[in-house]
């Protein structure tokens, strides 16, 4: 199975004149080709900073992540950007949408921006709006869409370059239960086609979409769980692991 993550004792460590906080202990992790992997942990636990790490927004204190088969850690800024740009495709919280571009400009702005030729991009686009539920939304702007369909544009936006790893933080959190629902399925779905995801999430429903939860607590790996079973019952497994790390969620319907 090919290897699309790899990172092998990373670390984040703040210092000032006064303190030194690790925020990231030494942690390893590894996932391969269309894993859906979710990251869980309390509030402070380090899930955010190993994301930045993975998504190469933050260069780790230590140790090496590569991606594809490519030392992001080794890379300059000029090629970090460029890499992103290429082989990286991110979903937001809030979404991150340019309320000036319709939604069209908006999934295409990635194949605009590698000055992809304009028969390519309209195709393109075309494609993924199809994968998403969008298709009926591309000449309006998202000041005119509902939370939920801003986010499949976004998520749309983030698969048109087709990424190496697709890189999802809280994607639920501005969603009400319907349009998280929405999200999550077309996220399952594109991951059944092949895509490889790494989602950070607090809730225990959204992990249950994913194949395979890593828990963070205190700044390292605390507990690795993959699914067997039904939906359901991987939400009951997740729920025995808040529980020990003292967490609440809401209830899986």
């Amino acid at each position: 199975m090919k290897t699309i993550l790899h990172a092998e004792n990373i670390t984040k460590v703040y210092q000032t004149k006064m303190a030194r906080h690790e925020a990231l202990k030494p942690t390893s992790l590894t996932v391969h080709e269309a894993e859906f992997v979710s990251i869980m942990g309390p509030s402070g636990a380090g899930k955010s900073t190993l994301l930045n790490l993975l998504s190469t927004i933050d260069q780790p204190s230590e140790g090496m992540i590569s991606i594809n088969g490519e030392d992001v850690t080794s890379m300059t800024e000029k090629q970090l950007a460029r890499f992103r740009r290429e082989r990286l495709g991110f979903i937001f919280q809030d979404f991150n949408l340019l309320d000036t571009m319709t939604v069209e400009e908006n999934i295409a702005l990635p194949l605009a921006l590698a000055r992809v030729e304009k028969a390519m991009i309209v195709l393109r686009v075309e494609q993924v709006a199809r994968q998403l539920g969008v298709e009926d939304l591309l000449k309006k702007r998202p000041v005119e869409l509902s939370g939920g369909q801003k986010q499949r544009v976004a998520a749309a936006r983030a698969i048109i370059h087709q990424p190496s790893l697709l890189l999802a933080d809280e994607p639920t959190g501005a969603l009400d239960s319907k349009s998280a629902t929405g999200l999550l399925e077309a996220l399952e779905t594109l991951n059944e086609q092949g895509a490889t995801i790494l989602m950070v999430t607090h809730d225990p429903v959204t992990a249950s979409y994913a194949e395979r939860i890593v828990f963070v607590k205190d700044g390292e790996l605390f507990r690795e769980i993959h699914r067997f079973g039904t939906q359901k019952e991987f939400f009951e497994q997740i729920m025995e692991v808040q529980r020990e790390l003292g967490g609440a969620a809401r209830e899986f319907v």
